[in-house]
Order: structure tokens, then sequence, then C-alpha cells
């Protein structure tokens, strides 16, 4: 069948891949099941079409390989193809519910990453499972710690600075078990920290290398890791009408619950990447406490009126905003 008006919904998986083709009415023209290692010749003898993908692992690396063929290739996230499950759930109707929300003009999609920004992010999940991980073992230790009546302040410094006198204690060094359980405990810490410092110096080098991140770093309230988010999350600006719709994307925006005719606005939606929103937010702080009525007026008396936090997410906002514009002027 020709392929020129047609919409490819993909269902990618390890070995397995289904795929369901309809026509821009929504008319079912052809269902199949593929290899892993029959879907690029497969799309190769095609003409060019449409092919949708739900995000998840692996999405990025077939988009990038089906654009390479020609075809126009959408991501679309997984919460925005679940309402056009109409059947029960299995590959070949994941793949037409792809298909179908993939012919929904209002369904919003976005271009396969690009390999740079894919290793943009690789940095930045292995240092935030770093120190993930950190605070969990920090936190275990003072755990410990209190167990036998030993509290310790807050922070690695005075953590670290604890843990020697501790294990060098002269009346706990005949217990065996103490010291040893304690002399791992530290090294742990210590090996642990000096990853997030090795990963922060990776990132501070990265964010030198991007265009994106010096365009964006003046910016008020975005930071070197914010910055090298915001390059490795944003395939395309020009897929943001407006910032507004970039500011929604990242999950900023109020929430609506409104019917006849009443407006009622919540919280934000908090949609998106939430690594990337989370940083913003953060900047977002930092400018509301150093926030003066000389200075920044609006922000001092939002935060007046709304409060601190409320404050901050308008903050945030509000350089998402920024983003857009510095990224789209250019």
């Amino acid at each position: 069948f020709k392929m020129n008006n047609t919409i490819i919904g993909l269902d990618i998986a390890k070995t397995n891949f289904h795929l369901v083709a309809i026509n821009n009415r929504g008319k079912q023209l052809a269902k199949k099941s593929l290899h892993r290692k029959q879907v690029l010749a497969y799309f190769a003898n095609h003409e060019v079409c449409t092919v949708a993908l739900e995000a998840c692992g692996g999405s990025n690396y077939w988009g990038r390989e089906l654009s390479k063929l020609g075809h126009n290739v959408k991501i679309i996230p997984a919460m925005k193809v679940k309402p056009y499950l109409v059947k029960q759930k299995n590959d070949i109707n994941d793949a037409a519910a792809i298909a179908e929300a993939a012919s929904r003009e209002s369904v919003k999609w976005l271009s396969p990453a690009r390999v740079e920004q894919q290793d943009l992010q690789n940095i930045l999940r292995v240092r935030e499972r770093l120190v993930k991980n950190t605070t969990a073992l920090s936190n275990q230790i003072r755990g410990l710690l209190m167990e036998y009546g030993i509290v310790c302040k807050r922070g690695h410094k005075a953590l670290l600075k604890l843990m020697p006198e501790i294990i060098n204690d002269d009346t706990n060094a005949q217990r065996q078990l103490w010291k040893l359980v304690f002399s791992d405990l530290y090294e742990q810490l210590l090996s642990a920290l000096n990853k997030v410092v090795q990963y922060n110096k990776i990132a501070k080098e990265a964010v030198k290398q991007n265009e994106t991140c010096q365009k964006i770093l003046p910016l008020p309230g975005v930071g070197k890791l914010s910055a090298l988010a915001i390059a490795a999350s944003v395939t395309d600006i020009r897929n943001f009408q407006n910032s507004r719709q970039f500011s929604a994307w990242l999950g900023l925006v109020p929430r609506q619950h409104s019917t006849g005719g009443k407006t009622k606005l919540l919280g934000i939606t908090k949609r998106g990447d939430k690594y990337t929103r989370t940083l913003l937010v953060h900047g977002g702080r930092v400018l509301t406490k150093l926030a003066t009525k000389d200075k920044n007026p609006w922000l001092y008396h939002l935060k007046s009126r709304r409060g601190y936090n409320k404050a901050a997410v308008a903050q945030a906002n509000k350089t998402a905003r920024k983003i857009y514009a510095v990224l789209s002027s250019t």
C-alpha cells in the first residue's frame, strides 16, 4: 500500500515490534509483527510516511533511525496514547492507539532527541542518582549512630568530620564489628561524594561547550544544571507556538477545574520533565529570597501577597518564558 498519507503506529519492544497503519480518515490499512532486525529494512522499502512512537526507552534511537530514512517521526507521551486504547491491552492494540493518537492534531508530540542531547541527559541522570544515593547513605549512617546515642549535625561536612573520631575512639577500639561496619560506611560515603564532585566537573565542562547553555546561562534563575537540563530536553524550540506553551510543557502553569463558565485555577500541573522543573523552581527560590523592593519590585510584592513558595514558582514560570524568548529569537 502507498504510504504518502499513511500514519503508522509502531509499538517498540526488545525483540518483537508491532505496527498498525491507518489512513487520514482513521481506517486501518494494515497490521504487522516484525523482528527487531527487520524494522529498518521494512521502513526503508516504503514511501515516506508519518511514523508515531510512544515515548519510552529506545524511542529516541528508533526515531532518529527512521528519520534518516526520510519518515516524519512523532514521539508521543504515554499519557496521551492511553485514552485511544479502546480494546484490551496487547501489542497490536497499543500500536493502533499510537497511530490514532498521532492522527489527532490536538495531541502534542516531540521530535527524537539528538545523540548530543542524550549524552547530556546521561550526565544529569547519573549525577542525580549519585546525589540520591549519597543522601540515602548519609541518612543511614545517622540512623545507625542514633541507635548508639550519637547525634550528628546536618550536612556531609559534619558527618565526615565526626566519622573518623568515632571509628578511632579508644572506647570502641575492641569492638571489631563496630569498627568494620562504620569504617566501610565511611569509605562508601567518601567514594560517593567524590563521584558527585567528578560529575559536577563533567557537567560544568559540558555547559561550556554547549551553545544552548551559553545562550540561557546569563538569565536570572538559570544555573549550570538547569541550563544543561534545558539543552538536553528541548529538541526543537519551534515545536512550541509561544512561551506559555513552553511553560505548560514544563508543568509550570495552573491546573484548571472549570465548569458552567466559572474558571477555577488550582496548583501547577507538574507535567513534563520533573527534574528540569525542579531546577527552575530552585532558581526561583533563590531569586525570591534575594528579592528587594528596589531591585525586583514585582517579585518582592508577589512574595508579600502570595507567600514565598507561590512566588518562587511564579518566578520559575517567568524564567521559562524568558528561556523560550532567548532560544526562539536565535
